[in-house]
């Protein structure tokens, strides 16, 4: 510590000598003042000193801020005051954007003359940054609902996680209607003995949403995960740009938010009986009944349709989590 200090004190000395050759005790600007401090951005104000630089000099006036107790434009990043300083008060605000969470930064007033291509700085402060609203493992793409980065069991992005029946929370090794978990061969059809409308297809219960000991999300990650519903999914395609791309040559989608974050959803397949079936990506929903599809594409949300028998398929899924939920 006393070696850190001794070293930011050298620094300042270095800084303040650059401020004005003729009067090294001057700063170029005020101290800077911190507000409206978010877990990802922060505002910063302060006020230039008409006695460094003139406006013959050219300047443009702005922060660097930097992880580093001694922030440079080397190992920071500079941010300029769009709008310049104010005729009036003399002074300039920057909002401070794409920070990290729960991270101390160091940041210092500056002033850069284009005439001579010299910054010049004021006072040395520092502000933390508040911790993130968003749950460890999800993105907000400002939608209704943070965005799980994986699939259920996955490690990465593009990896393809576990494989899933409807309203099952284990993978196995055969996807067909004897091993489901909800079929009883003895009953009418498909024997459904959970989640079903119509008797003639099994025991009606007229649930129609995966509760959450059915949902794999729910049991596999914590019971704030949830497989998200048909209208969630439809958020997700009609407010976001899909493009089909690659990540570490896997094929799959890159679904980007309104807000510009995005997630990637690999084509991980399907599983049907003890077969697997590459270059689709089908993935559930918890809404019971629903079949829906990209246009255009290979990409499918979807539960069952009772003729097409799809409830007993191995897809994956992908989890959401409520923004009350935090």
């Amino acid at each position: 510590m006393k070696h850190l200090l001794i070293t930011i004190a050298a620094f300042m000395a270095l800084c303040l000598a650059g401020c004005k050759p003729d009067n090294p005790t001057v700063y170029a600007t005020s101290e800077g003042a911190v507000s409206e401090i978010t877990w990802e951005s922060v505002t910063l104000t302060a006020t230039a000193n008409p006695s460094v630089l003139k406006e013959s000099d050219e300047v443009d006036y702005g922060f660097v801020v930097s992880q580093f107790p001694i922030p440079t434009p080397e190992n920071g990043k500079v941010f300029l005051a769009a709008d310049g300083i104010d005729a009036t008060n003399r002074r300039f605000t920057v909002v401070v954007a794409g920070l990290e969470p729960s991270t101390t930064y160091y940041y210092m007033p500056l002033a850069y003359s284009r005439k001579s291509m010299s910054y010049f700085y004021g006072p040395l402060g520092f502000f933390t940054t508040k911790e993130s609203p968003v749950p460890k493992g999800a993105v907000d793409l400002g939608l209704s609902v943070y965005w799980a980065e994986c699939n259920v069991g996955a490690i990465s992005p593009e990896d393809f996680g576990n494989y899933y029946a409807w309203a099952e929370t284990s993978p196995k090794s055969v996807y067909d209607w004897d091993s489901y978990k909800y079929h009883d061969s003895s009953l009418p059809r498909l024997g459904l003995t959970k989640y079903n409308s119509y008797s003639e297809f099994g025991i009606v219960d007229n649930l129609t949403e995966l509760l959450p000991e059915d949902d794999a999300a729910s049991m596999n990650i914590g019971l704030k995960w949830r497989t998200p519903t048909f209208e969630q999914w439809s958020e997700l395609r009609t407010e976001c740009e899909w493009v089909e791309t690659t990540l570490n040559d896997v094929n799959g989608y890159r679904i980007t938010g309104p807000n510009g974050n995005s997630i990637f959803i690999p084509t991980a397949g399907e599983h049907k009986n003890d077969k697997y079936y590459p270059d689709v990506a089908h993935y559930w929903t918890a809404s019971e009944g629903i079949y829906n599809t990209i246009p255009e594409s290979n990409f499918y949300i979807n539960t069952w349709f009772w003729y097409d028998n799809y409830r007993y398929r191995g897809f994956p899924v992908r989890a959401i989590i409520a923004k009350d939920m935090e």
